[in-house]
């Protein structure tokens, strides 16, 4: 990462390609059908660390999932993004 001198914020932009890692929580009642069309989306990326679940929220509401890709410019994570917030379920991107 990098940060610009001229950035008021003091905000890092990032510098591609990029391997970035995203984790997605998601409704629990709805897990099996995110993860499946998640898989489909991040299909044609260029996936680092695969797509797994890893926690469930204390009352059992919501589960994590993450995987990691490399990403080769904003337009791309940006494309990623609205499409994994798209999935039926899909509550938090990060």
């Amino acid at each position: 990462m990098v940060a610009p001198a001229n950035n008021p914020f003091g905000k890092a932009e990032l510098k591609y390609p990029v391997v970035w890692n995203f984790r997605i929580i998601a409704q629990a009642a709805k897990t099996d059908s995110v993860f499946a069309e998640v898989q489909q989306i991040i299909s044609a990326c260029k996936v680092k660390k695969n797509l797994e679940l890893t926690s469930k929220s204390k009352e059992g509401t919501y589960q994590t999932m993450t995987f990691a890709a490399e990403l080769s410019s904003h337009a791309e994570m940006e494309a990623i993004d609205a499409r994994l917030k798209a999935v039926d379920g899909v509550k938090v991107v990060i």
